[in-house]
């Protein structure tokens, strides 16, 4: 009898020790409730020293987007439709008229954009900013209209480019440690690579997220905050480093005015911050 029943205790407490040494798994996903609206600030930062065609220049630049995320609709599968709508923007503190462009995403729960309306005019917008920081290497280049109409593009076009900026989660439940990835285009430098997420730590029933990049000579780490009970992101840091870079700009293909093709090499460091305001 009493063998038996040190037997039981032995079991009983193995089970118990069992049970608290079983990582446990979280299901990251995004929560949409129609008519939640979510306020972000984007800000880009970016420091380049670069030779172009013998031309050497340091410059600091920044880049402030703030914009509105509405979820204006919930479909049968949990899918969010969600309204963006950009508020305002500066280049290096001059102010740019984003004003009240809008945007339409269709996102599922796990954060993958199903299909979109209205980027093709917010790109636009983008590659005029683009193109206005540009100035400081080729005078008049924002004077010049672009060649490309934005208008003829299917919005769906440009999903990839939103997608940078919004991690896709597993399908599956993930532990604390566990890794995923998903391509990228990688923000300023219009290349693809393949962005790393390791799941670090929950605090305050919050995800803690680690970011890492490698691309040639491209590379980047930081860190993201994700809500697990309101299901949206709070802020994500990330810096992205281009050294030795070389490569040759033929701007004919965007302005037809501009004949010359260009040499650049350098570095560049671009710090992202994206966060709930």
């Amino acid at each position: 009898m009493k063998k038996l029943l040190i037997l039981i205790l032995g079991l009983f407490y193995f089970y118990i020790f069992a049970q608290e040494e079983t990582p446990k798994e979280f299901d990251l996903k995004y929560i949409y409730k129609k008519g939640d609206i979510s306020s972000y600030r984007l800000k880009i930062e970016n420091l380049e020293k670069l030779n172009i065609s013998g031309k050497y220049s340091e410059k600091k630049g920044k880049i402030i987007i703030d914009f509105e995320e509405e979820v204006c609709e919930v479909d049968e599968n949990n899918n969010g439709i969600l309204k963006l709508k950009f508020m305002e923007g500066s280049l290096n503190n001059i102010k740019i008229d984003i004003s009240n462009k809008t945007a339409t995403l269709k996102r599922n729960p796990k954060g993958k954009i199903l299909e979109s309306l209205g980027l093709e005019e917010i790109s636009s917008e983008i590659v005029k900013i683009i193109q206005k920081s540009l100035s400081e290497y080729i005078l008049g280049i924002d004077r010049i209209p672009l060649s490309i109409d934005f208008s003829k593009f299917d919005s769906n076009t440009f999903n990839i480019y939103v997608q940078s900026f919004t991690p896709v989660f597993p399908e599956q439940k993930i532990k604390i440690g566990e890794k995923w990835e998903k391509q990228i285009m990688i923000p300023v430098f219009f290349t693809k690579g393949k962005l790393i997420y390791t799941f670090e730590k929950i605090e305050e029933n919050k995800a803690y997220l680690i970011l890492t990049l490698e691309k040639d000579q491209i590379k980047g780490n930081g860190k993201l905050i994700f809500d697990i009970e309101k299901g949206k992101i709070i802020e994500q840091n990330f810096t992205v480093k281009g050294e030795n870079i070389k490569t040759k700009v033929d701007l004919s293909q965007y302005i037809p005015q501009y004949k010359q093709s260009f040499e650049v090499s350098g570095s560049i460091i671009v710090k992202i911050n994206l966060k709930e305001i």
